[in-house]
């Protein structure tokens, strides 16, 4: 049977019937530099500029794959460099808004020592020695800390400063006295560790802080040839 006027008219309107695109290899690329620099926003983070040029030499690679060869005459899908270009917005824009992944490092505890300047520090030992003798070992490592701390103070071998946390102040100890830098850390874990309260005071910490304290003694009376 055969199809009336209208209803062939209708097919013809829907039949791709339009030549495809031929465009050769420089064209190709003229057009997907045009499509990238249209990403090309002014006050854009380096990282994310060089992300783009990345995904413009990729898209480069991709276009030169689908016309093929230098001097060859064959069409390029429009569909797919759009579909490409989207993908590679969409990767930008979240990498923009969302940020690149970074390595979390987990922080040690660093307490904040809170020496008093006005302290001599044999009363920090006495506390200390007062605490332990009660049981009292996480006020006694406390204690005795400060007293290691405010030692080196009052020794000149390091410069009082408010606000020092543990670690602050083992590594200003450390430079001076390198010998002592393994007591020192292992001593400035211990206080921050008890003051956090992720270890408990125990015996074992307070003979570990003792310890530390006698090493950094040592080293601190070494320079001078002081008897420990």
């Amino acid at each position: 049977m055969p199809l009336a006027p209208g209803a062939v008219l209708r097919v013809l309107q829907v039949l791709p019937l339009s030549p495809p695109i031929q465009i050769d290899r420089g064209e190709a690329q003229r057009r997907a530099d045009e499509e990238l620099s249209k990403a090309k926003y002014s006050h854009m983070p380096e990282w994310l500029t060089q992300i783009i040029e990345w995904a413009q030499r990729t898209l480069e690679n991709i276009v030169r794959t689908v016309v093929g060869g230098p001097g060859s005459g064959g069409g390029v899908s429009w569909g797919l460099v759009a579909l490409v270009l989207v993908l590679l917005g969409v990767v930008a824009l979240v990498v923009w808004r969302v940020g690149l992944p970074r390595w979390r490092q987990v922080a040690r505890p660093d307490a904040e020592v809170d020496v008093d300047q006005s302290v001599m520090p044999v009363t920090y030992r006495d506390r200390a020695e007062a605490a332990a003798a009660r049981g009292d070992y996480r006020t006694a490592i406390r204690e005795r800390f400060r007293a290691i701390v405010r030692e080196l103070e009052f020794r000149t071998i390091i410069a009082p400063r408010p606000s020092r946390t543990a670690f602050e102040a083992a590594a200003a100890a450390a430079r001076e006295l390198p010998h002592a830098t393994d007591p020192l850390y292992t001593a400035a874990e211990l206080f921050s560790a008890v003051m956090y309260g992720d270890r408990a005071g125990t015996p074992a910490g307070w003979q570990q802080i003792l310890d530390a304290e006698r090493a950094v003694h040592a080293a601190a009376d070494e320079p001078a040839g002081v008897a420990s």
